[in-house]
């Protein structure tokens, strides 16, 4: 299988979890069908070189561009650290649904675990894809080689 074929593969077998094991939850008057505690790694090539919304890019992830310059430097002062994260949560307001990046060079390659709150499938390679290109620029910075995505996703939904 190409590269360029994995995220298509994953967001198919996402459906067919949610089409299988998904109930259906009404909150605040949405309905939606859901699915929790989804776990998948994947490599960043299938997301690079593809469109997405850059302006829902600098909105959603103003505080994490604002963070990524102390990742940069506690990644040059050691590069095996695991204090390298991102909290993308600020306490003032409700949580975001991309809460946490966690930065780890690991295997000769930077890795990113990404812990999602809250997905609409509709919405995930976007956001992925983002988070992808969070990941190369800080490799870009620092001269490393661009690793995988490890990624958690509290509720993965699909709208009704």
């Amino acid at each position: 299988m190409r590269k360029t074929e994995e995220f298509d593969k994953i967001k198919n077998q996402l459906l067919e979890q949610l089409d299988s094991k998904g109930r259906y939850v009404t909150v605040s008057g949405q309905k939606f069908i859901e699915i929790t505690n989804i776990n998948f790694d994947m490599h960043t090539d299938s997301l690079m070189n593809k469109d997405y919304d850059v302006s829902e890019f600098i909105v959603e992830f103003d505080t994490i561009v604002t963070e990524m310059s102390r990742v940069v430097m506690q990644l040059e002062a050691d590069k095996f650290t695991r204090q390298a994260v991102i909290n993308n949560w600020q306490f003032k307001e409700l949580p975001p649904c991309i809460c946490l990046l966690q930065f780890l060079y690991r295997s000769n390659a930077l890795q990113l675990i990404i812990y999602i709150r809250s997905s609409d499938i509709n919405r995930l390679e976007n956001d992925l894809i983002s988070l992808t290109r969070i990941l190369e620029q800080v490799c870009l910075n620092l001269h490393m080689t661009v690793g995988k995505l490890y990624i958690h996703i509290g509720s993965l939904h699909l709208y009704a």
